[in-house]
């Protein structure tokens, strides 16, 4: 084989090499393009089973405007503070400060002042409502009325047939 021969062989193998590689990198680009695609156009998946520990109901934020727990759902406004609650053993309900307010539960219906003392309940045994100190200071119920003082003394009350006690 003469010089030339030899130059124009490896020439073409060289140009043979060359287009081998385009090949292979058109086709590399053509699947890291395509890939993805695919990915899109393929239907999600949904499981039959979801397991937590918790759920967290996000705005778009990012910041947490209601959560699942064993036993209870919280609710929270747009400044993170507890609003409501359905627990397992009561619905409340907070002021925009947080302060529990209302309460539901298996002993009846409470109200809770600013301070959060209990001011007002009402269930089975009937209606008490306090003052500002949490004492009661009224009771209404099946066997009459009845008004006390501070310190939980009897001031006035009446019997169900409505004389005084």
């Amino acid at each position: 084989m003469n010089e030339m021969s030899l130059v124009e062989s490896r020439l073409g193998k060289l140009e043979q090499d060359n287009r081998h590689l385009k090949i292979a990198l058109g086709v590399l680009l053509l699947l890291l393009v395509g890939m993805p695609l695919v990915g899109m156009t393929t239907s999600q998946q949904i499981p039959d089973v979801i397991s937590a520990h918790e759920f967290h109901v996000v705005d778009g934020s990012g910041a947490s405007r209601a959560r699942m727990l064993i036993d209870r759902i919280s609710y929270f406004d747009e400044d993170g503070t507890l609003r409501a609650t359905s627990a397992s053993d009561g619905i409340g309900y907070n002021d925009v400060n947080g302060t529990g307010r209302t309460w539901i539960d298996e002993y009846g219906i409470g109200y809770y002042g600013e301070n959060g003392t209990l001011r007002f309940r009402m269930n089975s045994g009937g209606i008490v409502a306090a003052d500002d100190d949490g004492i009661f200071r009224t009771r209404m119920s099946a066997s009459g009325f009845a008004y006390y003082d501070e310190n939980g003394g009897v001031i006035w009350s009446t019997a169900q047939d409505g004389s005084r006690d």
